[in-house]
């Protein structure tokens, strides 16, 4: 067989990807990102701080990249493989939600206390309160969509579909699961994030790698960001101390059974 012959077959073999790779991509997705954010506000003058237009904006990103990042490392695999679209293990989905959902009272517990260390500008938090205004249906409607649909979706695609399925099998899933979270952070390079988006990430690539899907993860991300929306339409701005000590219980039991049933997996 002619070298011609064998040309387009090796073309099409799947290049494992490196850490260095899923940083480019990491990094690629975030620039993107702003570039689309800086063209919508250049259309739609006011786009800046809209959380739909943002949220927009993320979608058209993350979906550019991981279209690309398919083409490069799996040309001739499955989407849903590439991804990790899944349930997974059912009990560890289900487990997620106590996980994610035990986990946002002490989210919010990190977020204030970075707050009142390092406040934000008037100005900051003129733009925050317009991006989560939902005095309207229609902006229910898209704070919803954006914040419990897009983001989540996007994300959980993006970090522990792609970027930990790839290293995953370049390396291993532990390494994977920590390079991910590593990734995960530095998409969110603003400091006051750091504590709430370290713990969050976590929790989500542990379930990444304990469920064998992006189901749990997707569904603990899900729940994660559900609690704060159904406070925000309640009127209210925190979940009370109460909350705080059964979010701790329904994280440490999550956790604790989980961790059972990864064991009694490998038995």
């Amino acid at each position: 067989m002619s070298d011609d012959d064998e040309a387009p077959e090796s073309a099409r073999e799947p290049r494992p990807l490196g850490y260095v790779a899923a940083g480019g991509w990491t990094l690629a997705a975030y620039v993107l990102f702003g570039v689309a954010a800086t063209i919508t506000q250049a259309v739609r003058p006011g786009a800046a701080t809209d959380l739909v237009s943002l949220g927009i904006s993320q979608l058209l990103a993350y979906s550019i990249i991981l279209f690309a990042m398919l083409r490069v490392h799996e040309p001739e695999g499955s989407v849903r493989r590439f991804v990790g679209v899944g349930l997974g293990d059912a009990r560890v989905l289900l487990l997620a939600l106590a996980l994610g959902g035990g986990l946002y009272p002490f989210s919010e517990i990190f977020d204030g206390w970075v707050a009142r260390r390092h406040p934000l500008t008037p100005e900051q938090a003129e733009i925050a309160l317009r991006m989560m205004d939902v005095s309207t249906l229609p902006r229910k409607a898209g704070v919803v969509a954006v914040l419990l649909v897009i983001l989540p979706v996007c994300e959980e695609l993006f970090f522990r579909g792609a970027i930990f399925g790839g290293l995953a099998r370049a390396t291993n899933p532990k390494s994977a699961a920590i390079a991910t979270v590593g990734l995960d952070v530095l998409a969110h390079p603003d400091p006051r994030l750091l504590p709430s988006v370290l713990a969050l990430s976590c929790t989500l690539s542990w379930l990444r790698l304990a469920s064998g899907g992006i189901g749990a993860p997707l569904a603990a991300h899900a729940i994660h960001v559900a609690i704060p929306i159904g406070l925000m339409f309640a009127g209210r701005e925190d979940v009370g101390g109460r909350a705080l000590v059964a979010g701790g219980v329904a994280y440490l039991i999550g956790l604790g059974a989980t961790i059972a049933v990864v064991r009694a997996r490998r038995a």
